[in-house]
């Protein structure tokens, strides 16, 4: 049995989920899940947009990614991998840094928006992040 660190819509912090292969995996996110690396080995796991539409899944994180922020929908988690490649829980340490590459933006219209920056935050990211959440608040 797994436990890995997994995020919903509409809620503002990790939560620990038990998802024991890769079946359980998919039906978390959804659909099929896709992987992003992420950094210091952690990789988020997400509905690939194949089998369901992402437009039907509810909105859930801001995620910046090189220079570019993208909007993230449905449920996701984060994982390591084991020498086989298979998605294993992150270490104390990955936590850790979890933690601090992710912080909840309040919007002008009262809105709060994970933000997670795995490269770090820097401030040519807050307009995009705004103009986004503003967007995306109309159908929160």
């Amino acid at each position: 049995m797994s436990r890995f660190l997994a995020k919903v819509p509409n809620d503002n912090q990790w939560t620990e989920v038990t998802l024991q292969n890769d079946h359980e995996m998919d039906v978390f996110v959804g659909g099929r899940a896709d992987v992003i690396p992420l950094s210091m080995g952690i990789d988020l796991h997400l509905n690939d947009g194949l089998i369901t539409e992402l437009e039907q899944l509810s909105f859930n994180l801001f995620l910046s990614h090189d220079e570019d922020v993208f909007p993230v929908y449905g449920n996701v988690f984060v994982a390591d991998r084991n020498e086989s490649g298979d998605p294993v829980p992150l270490t104390r340490e990955q936590q850790k840094h979890l933690d601090a590459t992710f912080h909840v933006m309040t919007m002008p219209s009262g809105l709060k928006i994970m933000h997670l920056h795995p490269g770090g935050f820097h401030c040519k990211m807050i307009e995009p992040l705004r103009i986004l959440g503003e967007a995306l608040g109309e159908s929160i």
